[in-house]
């Protein structure tokens, strides 16, 4: 894997003027944790193991848990993957990129956009002001949904029926205003190699549409705020600064660490950050999610309006003539392709993907474990923002 290789364990992820976290490119491998926690159970009275998944309630994808418990607190968990994984084969850039969106299906503009920055980079093609426009109108649209169905999933895990479907009601108006606008509810099919696909409405119009979706996320969301029961129960999960340091995104920000990859590649990006109050909670992660939410509007305002510009270079970090590393704040962090290209046939010849849910799925085992019972799993997993499927992929796609 040449270029690639060399940097799996050693590139320090760039985020503007610093960031936090060593080896940026690092996987969860079940099998590092699987022999010290049967060890740990051996010895320990009282505490036995139940698997639950992969086909049961409540899990949104594929996979289950090995739950290590003495009856009521959860002591330990171990995540098992595999039930989704697929063998991918990149080749010819079109063919490539529509893969990428299918890899995570949410996060589909996120893994085009990444894949795509390395394959321009690379081919020393410079996209126009207006293709880099759109892709990160399409970025915050994709964060804007993203969060919402975390709430809306935070809603359903508490019970709350009349939240959980005003939001999912909300969460439907904008997958219908991305189809709206570029064809497609999830956002698939949206770009290529130095190609965008042209928006279906006027721009004002768009925004006009999206103004009265947040009037109306303004309004429900005091829903949240105003259920004590709500409340009381998202304050779960605690992850302290020192431990977030190998988390990304909301999960992150959400422990106070300010960091967030559009700082370097969109001007003036000032991120969100957790409520001090809420000490690093699943609330704290849900908190940093309804900003975003509503700073992603504005974003989106700020570059139809060209008040504020993205500067797509920032993104991509050169290695040789023939590979890159190109990375982009995905709704749940930071995505990272490294990318290897045979510039004679205009193909991939290699690429190795590290997700945000690499990182935060270890964040997640580190926080169920503080004093959690089962009932708090749910509020605790979905603040993470892990999804399963960008974990279970393989093939010419090294999963790191």
């Amino acid at each position: 894997m040449g270029e690639i290789m060399r940097i799996k364990n050693n590139y320090l992820l760039y985020n503007g003027a610093s960031y936090y976290l060593g080896n940026s490119i690092k996987s969860f491998e079940n099998r590092h944790y699987t022999e010290k926690t049967e060890e740990f159970v051996e010895k320990s009275n009282g505490i036995f193991r139940f698997r639950y998944g992969p086909l049961t309630g409540g899990l949104m994808e594929s996979h289950a848990w090995d739950v290590y418990t003495n009856g009521e607190r959860i002591i330990k968990v171990l995540p098992v993957t595999g039930y989704k994984h697929r063998m991918i084969k990149f080749g010819d850039y079109v063919r490539s990129v529509m893969i990428a969106e299918r890899i995570q299906g949410n996060f589909a503009v996120s893994h085009a956009i990444s894949l795509l920055n390395a394959i321009e980079s690379i081919e020393d093609i410079v996209p126009s002001e207006n293709i880099i426009k759109i892709r990160m109108i399409a970025s915050e649209m994709e964060r804007i949904y993203n969060h919402l169905f975390l709430i809306v999933r935070e809603m359903e895990a508490g019970s709350l029926s009349v939240a959980q479907y005003r939001f999912m009601h909300l969460y439907e108006k904008i997958l219908r205003l991305n189809g709206d606008l570029f064809g497609h509810r999830f956002l698939f099919g949206l770009t290529s190699v130095n190609r965008i696909t042209k928006p279906r409405l006027n721009m004002h119009i768009f925004l006009k549409k999206l103004d009265i979706l947040m009037a109306d996320f303004g309004t429900i969301i005091d829903i949240l705020y105003n259920s004590r029961i709500m409340m009381d129960r998202l304050q779960t999960g605690y992850l302290t600064m020192e431990e977030a340091h190998n988390v990304t995104g909301p999960a992150a920000r959400g422990s106070f660490l300010n960091v967030d990859d559009r700082t370097s590649y969109i001007e003036k990006f000032v991120p969100a950050s957790g409520y001090i109050y809420y000490n690093g909670s699943a609330l704290s992660r849900v908190y940093v999610r309804i900003i975003e939410i509503m700073n992603s509007a504005k974003l989106i305002e700020a570059l139809i309006s060209d008040e504020i510009s993205c500067k797509c270079s920032r993104m991509v970090h050169r290695l040789s003539d023939n590979a890159v590393i190109s990375r982009i704040e995905s709704p749940s962090g930071d995505l990272v392709y490294a990318v290897e290209i045979d510039r004679d046939a205009h193909k991939i010849k290699k690429a190795a993907m590290r997700s945000s849910s690499a990182l935060n799925i270890d964040g997640f085992r580190k926080s169920i474990i503080k004093n959690s019972i089962f009932t708090d799993f749910h509020f605790n997993f979905e603040s993470f923002g892990i999804m399963i499927g960008e974990l279970d992929a393989g093939g010419d796609l090294e999963n790191v």
